[in-house]
């Protein structure tokens, strides 16, 4: 495996490590001040995304470059008479994605762990309901918590409550060839942008002009990217390709995105990506996505006067245990620094 691979996958581990759910990115921030402190000085907006200014060749130009460092996650609805709670998504996943997997809960106390289960788990007891009726949604699903309960009030007094954040489980491997688990989306390209980053500090490389690395921190629930400066002309987003049977991309290949849930995506942006692919011999892909917006896209319908893109590694199973190949990585990589220099 290449150099730049393994220190990619290496920051990216360490990101998967952090929970971070949109609304509660606090930790994922601090690492990142941890990780550039002495090197760079990172700012924060209003709603606490960081970012940084980088110097390029032409100043007169501002152009940003995104990846979301939030992740999809849960938050406490409900606290139930068994001690037990229900919980809200927090991004689009489906509740059977969910079903056995580990969790923390952030509360005022502290964080208490559990388990994500169906309110009727038990196979011995309910196998043909649970298998064959029990829909698996909001209130069929609960969270069972390490702690002795069996009242709500218990459960309260553990310091469980309505509004707390629920974390899940990345489960992270790491093999010769791909990475697997929960938060590839965005985690990876939060991974990418940081080691780009670290690569024009440690080598002075002259981007072509002044350009703005962005943390946003909502872009899951579609208000990732808000305050840019007046002078910015463009926006490239770094988020994930869709691998499906409805899709064109690839595990190993970067995707860049031609249209998706809400709006095309230039064609003037977009063929300059394409064409810095094909002169670096780098593998992509273009694609539709559906159901599918990025910082650029949802940028784009929010009023910004920015041009935008999209690119970003082929992912299997979005939004559940997601997996993308090591070769994906790499292209994305490879072709985010080919933009930074053109």
């Amino acid at each position: 495996m290449k150099e730049s691979n393994k220190r990619i996958l290496d920051i990216a581990e360490k990101l998967l490590k952090i929970d971070s759910p949109s609304g509660m990115c606090q930790m994922v921030n601090t690492y990142i001040e941890e990780h550039f402190k002495g090197k760079l000085s990172l700012e924060k907006t209003n709603k606490n995304a960081l970012y940084a200014i980088l110097k390029g060749k032409d100043s007169s130009k501002l152009r940003i470059v995104t990846a979301h460092v939030d992740t999809l996650g849960g938050i406490v609805s409900k606290v139930k008479d068994n001690g037990r709670a229900e919980f809200e998504n927090i991004g689009g996943f489906m509740y059977a994605s969910l079903e056995g997997e580990l969790v923390r809960t952030y509360t005022k106390k502290g964080v208490v762990t559990g388990t994500v289960l169906p309110n009727k788990a038990s196979v011995h007891t309910m196998e043909d309901e649970r298998e064959k009726t029990l829909p698996r949604e909001r209130h069929s699903t609960e969270i069972r918590f390490d702690i002795k309960s069996s009242s709500k009030e218990e459960t309260l007094a553990s310091g469980v409550n309505v509004g707390d954040f629920v974390a899940f489980e990345p489960r992270t491997r790491v093999t010769e060839n791909f990475l697997v688990s929960r938060f590839i989306d965005n985690k990876i390209h939060a991974a990418i942008m940081i080691y780009v980053m670290e690569e024009v500090l440690k080598k002075n490389i002259e981007l072509a002009c002044d350009t703005m690395f962005y943390f946003t921190n909502f872009e899951e629930l579609g208000h990732g990217i808000s305050y840019v400066p007046e002078h910015a002309y463009e926006v490239l987003a770094l988020d994930i390709g869709i691998v499906s049977y409805e899709n064109n991309s690839a595990e190993d290949k970067v995707t860049i995105v031609a249209k998706d849930s809400r709006t095309p995506y230039p064609i003037d942006f977009r063929d300059r990506l394409e064409d810095l692919a094909i002169k670096n011999k780098i593998d992509y892909v273009i694609d539709v996505h559906q159901r599918y917006g990025s910082d650029g896209s949802l940028g784009a319908v929010a009023g910004l006067n920015l041009n935008f893109a999209c690119i970003g590694v082929g992912t299997d199973a979005s939004h559940h245990i997601e997996r993308t190949n090591i070769k994906a990585i790499d292209n994305t990589e490879k072709l985010l620094k080919a933009y930074l220099e053109k």
